[in-house]
């Protein structure tokens, strides 16, 4: 954080934050911004919860944000489950 970029995996989003592992500890209270693959909008948040390189983070929205995000973990999730049924 503190202005520096690190990779995480998303291992769950919702419309109101996220789960996301492998990054360095991050700090309870802590403000950054998550940035997905493919996805224009960034996503402002506050670290909720912080164990290791595991943290969950509560975006913190405005209403543009809102708007243009609506949606968008429901195709992500479907799109997950389309690739997982298609690797069986």
């Amino acid at each position: 954080m503190a202005g520096q970029a690190q990779p995480v995996r998303v291992v769950d989003l919702s419309a109101h934050g996220a789960h996301v592992v492998g990054g360095t500890a991050l700090t309870v209270g802590a403000r950054g911004t998550l940035r997905i693959a493919n996805l224009r909008t960034p996503l402002p948040f506050m670290v909720k919860l912080s164990e290791g390189d595991s943290a969950r983070l509560e975006f913190e929205l405005d209403a543009a944000t809102t708007q243009a995000f609506a949606g968008i973990p429901e195709q992500l999730a479907r799109r997950r489950a389309a690739y997982r049924s298609g690797m069986r």
